[in-house]
Formats: C-alpha cells, structure tokens, sequence
C-alpha cells in the first residue's frame, strides 16, 4: 500500500493524502490530523502552517521509508507518542513509553485549578501515581519554590519520571511505594491524583490503542470497588493534608457524585465537581478544614 511513498517521488500533500487513507478506518479525522502533524513535525521540523505553504515539497526516500514504519506500526494500534517516546502535555514534549499513561489533554485542567488555588510559596505537594511525572514536574514548574514527592508502584514509570524532571530540570522525590501499604511520615499542603478509575467493564468501550498499549495497572479498577484507590487517599489525607490543604483528584464521570460524597464524608470542605474541556465532570477538589482557635 505504501510502495508508493518509497518507490516513487511523493509531495508532502500526496504523503498526507496516502496517511489518511491509510488510517481513516482506524482512527477518527481529528486524530488522523494530530498523527499527521507530528509526523512531519518530528520527521521534518514542519509546523502545520508548513504542511500547507510546502505541500508541493518533495519528500526524501529514507523519510518516506520511515512514514511507511510509522504507518505500519499505527496500524496494529500503537499510539503514535509510543512510536516517538513523547506525548505534548501543558506545552511540553515528556517521555512516555510502554510502562507509562499517554497524557491527556483533559488532565492539563488539573494544572490549573491547583495553580488557581495555591498561590502561596513553599508548598509541599504529593503526586500519587506519578506515571511519567507530567503532573509533578509540570507543578515543579509553575509553583512557587515547591517540594514534590512523587510516588508510583511501577519502578520503570518512576524511571521515566526521572527522566522527565531531568529534562525540565526540577527536583522531584521519586518513592517507589503501594499507596495500599504507604504511611508517609510527612504533611502535605497539596495532595494530588489521576488514579486507575476505568471500571472492567468499560473495555469494551474502548479503542485497541489503549486497550493493548498502556499498562492496565494504571488504567482499571474492579467493577465492585470502583473507588478504591480514592477511599485510599481520601484516608491517607485525613492524617497527611495539612489544615486548610487541598485534595484533587481526576475522576470518572460516572462517580462524581459518590467521590463528592466520600469526600464530605471525610469531613472535606469546599468540595467541588468540575467539568473538563469536554463538559464531562473530570474533577474533584476539596479543603481539609483549617484549625480552629478557641478563646478562653
């Protein structure tokens, strides 16, 4: 199918058109977009502008030989940030692999709400289940002189954490710990997680490139338990989250109500349910209550 690319001089506007041929019963317009641009992006240096000002250029064999890689390897369904080893999150190209969650877009929002929220300086922050680090280096990154502890079971995730806060360069804690098994002997002003909450009984739902691709320990829940890892870290906070500190959470949709609960329950404050950039409700945040002074 794709002999042609290799066989033959090809512009960049027929090696667009092969690709959405190529794709299009696998992937929907948009994405096949997205592939295409990172494509030429990391292949060719072109920014989507350049794709259309330079859609008469033609295209070298060995790059055409390596679209054909590309194009053969996307077809079994494997992410294209796998393909590359990056995935773009809050405007930053972070390492993934295999052993990591793709970032998604959706969980930038958690950036900025936390960055609403918390303006003061020195904060202590802990990521539970850090995978790559996305959400703690970016928090590196934009807080005030904050401390990160990032905490995953996966010693091959904190590894490519590691080298994300490498990357960026900013300091990050890495533990390598079961939050099941986890007591931390430190208090936090920022707790923050986008634990597994795809019940078992969503895969079918889903497409082959999550479904074969990313680690399902990072991904599913048991359909009895569904928020099991919240109940966790909701307990963890009632004795690790300083008074007045705040929780967060990325959520499955169609819990919001019992995460809300569980989170008045745990006698949280504040506690709020937010929408993604979808209109789906993707977020929960909550207040420990601050101490109270009584005045003899």
């Amino acid at each position: 199918m794709y002999d042609s690319i290799i066989e033959h001089s090809r512009t960049v506007s027929q090696v667009v058109q092969e690709i959405k041929n190529s794709l299009r019963h696998l992937y929907s317009d948009g994405e096949v977009n997205y592939i295409i641009r990172i494509i030429f992006e990391k292949l060719m240096n072109y920014s989507r502008t350049d794709i259309i000002v330079r859609h008469d250029n033609v295209i070298e064999s060995d790059t055409g030989n390596r679209i054909r890689q590309i194009i053969d390897e996307l077809l079994t369904g494997k992410p294209i940030q796998y393909i590359f080893g990056e995935a773009r999150f809050y405007g930053r190209d972070f390492f993934v692999n295999s052993h990591t969650l793709i970032p998604r877009p959706e969980t930038e929002q958690i950036i900025e709400i936390i960055d609403n929220d918390n303006k003061d300086k020195d904060l202590r922050v802990l990521d539970i289940g850090t995978g790559s680090g996305c959400i703690a280096v970016t928090l590196a990154r934009i807080l005030k002189f904050p401390t990160i502890d990032a905490l995953d079971i996966s010693e091959e995730a904190l590894a490519v954490a590691a080298e994300n806060a490498s990357k960026f360069k900013v300091k990050i804690n890495l533990i390598n710990a079961d939050i099941f098994n986890y007591n931390p002997n430190d208090t936090y002003d920022i707790i923050v997680s986008n634990p597994p909450y795809v019940c078992n009984d969503e895969k079918m739902d889903m497409y082959v490139n999550v479904l074969d691709f990313e680690p399902h320990s990072a991904l599913f829940v048991p359909n009895d338990n569904p928020l099991v890892f919240y109940k966790r870290i909701t307990e963890l906070a009632q004795t690790n989250l300083k008074a007045g500190g705040g929780i967060y959470f990325e959520i499955n949709p169609r819990f919001a109500n019992e995460i809300e609960t569980l989170l008045l329950n745990a006698g949280m404050e504040k506690v709020k349910i937010i929408e993604d950039i979808h209109y789906k409700l993707r977020f929960a945040s909550a207040r420990k209550p601050k101490l109270k002074h009584l005045f003899l």
